[in-house]
């Protein structure tokens, strides 16, 4: 599936912030690690876009680098992750509906 346009957005300014820190970081090898680790699977997300995948960015792979990071590092992602979060929350209802099992919503019959 695509990636929609205003996430694309969001997700390319996130990989270009994530870039810029692996290159302003590169005495520190366990940085790079981190933020390598956190980069990694965005790109999969651009070319082929789903919403679960999305999540688990959102919900495991965000939080866990977010724990390797100071208060001022974080600074750097902190607006285009507000981005992101009211984007997945506008339409995460069509993602993962009460009860929390991906899949058509209760009311979508």
């Amino acid at each position: 599936m695509q990636c929609p346009a205003d996430l694309h957005t969001i997700l390319s300014k996130i990989l270009t912030t994530g870039i810029l820190r692996i290159r302003a970081g590169c005495d520190s090898s366990d940085r790079i690690v981190a933020d390598a680790d956190h980069l990694h699977n965005l790109p999969d997300l651009l070319d082929d876009y789903d919403p679960e995948k999305l999540l688990y960015y959102w919900q495991v792979e965000r939080p866990q680098y977010i724990q390797t990071l100071t208060v001022d590092e974080r600074l750097a992602f902190e607006p285009t992750w507000s981005e992101l979060e009211r984007r997945i929350r506008s339409t995460r209802e069509l993602v993962v509906p009460a009860g929390g099992k991906s899949g058509p919503s209760p009311n979508s019959r």
